[in-house]
């Protein structure tokens, strides 16, 4: 499990090193909210917290183990957080692949997937681009990635 140091609210872009399988944790210092991104060797998943990470309040499928979504070992991996919107997303491959809006209670993934995220989330998990919206930044130059949506 890595841990990452607390982010005070205001807008950021946290680079996670991937490794390999595990998780790493985001939380967002002040503001009630973090991340989890998970690897479990088998499938990926975001998940949305509370602040001390100790309530999932929405999971975001990322991908499964031999499919091209697939995170590999040294990859670098962008987590947004946009504190004045209370919305943050995960960023590689050239794009978004999901994106919470805690103010709102509204998440969304690439793959739409799993349907029923229990009572936090007021919206269903189809992609929506609008969500994206403040999250723009610009990927370092050294990352190989560009800073698209």
């Amino acid at each position: 499990m890595w841990f990452f140091r607390k982010r005070k609210c205001g807008s950021s872009v946290i680079t996670v090193n991937f490794t390999g399988p595990g998780s790493y944790m985001i939380p967002f210092d002040g503001c009630g909210y973090g991340v989890v991104f998970e690897d479990g060797d088998d499938t990926g998943y975001l998940y949305a917290t509370n602040e001390a990470q100790d309530d999932i309040l929405v999971a975001l499928h990322l991908y499964d183990y031999h499919l091209p979504e697939q995170v590999c070992a040294s990859e670098r991996i962008f987590v947004v957080w946009n504190a004045a919107l209370q919305r943050t997303g995960i960023h590689y491959r050239g794009r978004f692949q999901a994106v919470v809006d805690f103010a709102k209670r509204r998440a969304c993934c690439r793959n739409e997937f799993p349907s029923g995220n229990g009572e936090w989330c007021q919206s269903g998990l189809e992609w929506d681009d609008e969500l994206t919206d403040g999250l723009e930044f610009r990927v370092p130059h050294w990352s190989g990635e560009r800073g698209t949506k």
